[in-house]
């Protein structure tokens, strides 16, 4: 989950919230004013946090994979999501990066909540 521009670039401030599965596959873009028609909170007894998860998939538990729907929020989840960056130092930087890991920017990994075949490799 990460904010992009209409070309689905990495947006920090304005945007639409987009949504991928864990191949890469967008699942949903939505404006802010609809998180709630897309995100929930599930609340456990043994915790004061809420967990938020997809609404459309429901919460189905901690589990992993396509099925779930926890989602990450997270600096490298944002990349993720997006198709690139918006501005050309930021593409110029990516490309090295690319070129460093021979074209292979998104590497397999997997987490403890989710599991996803794209994980950012900071170079």
């Amino acid at each position: 989950m990460g904010l992009v521009d209409v070309n689905n670039k990495v947006n920090f401030y304005d945007g639409k919230v987009r949504v991928v599965d864990t191949a890469g596959k967008e699942l949903y873009k939505y404006s802010p004013p609809e998180y709630l028609d897309y995100v929930a909170e599930h609340v456990e007894p043994w915790s004061y946090l809420k967990f938020p998860f997809l609404k459309k998939i429901g919460w189905k538990g901690f589990i992993d994979g396509q099925n779930s729907g926890l989602y990450h929020a997270t600096p490298l989840s944002r990349l993720n999501a997006a198709d690139g960056m918006a501005t050309p130092r930021l593409r110029k930087n990516m490309n090295g990066c690319t070129a460093h890991l021979e074209g292979n920017l998104f590497m397999h990994s997997g987490h403890a909540l989710g599991k996803t075949n794209r994980t950012f490799i900071f170079c």
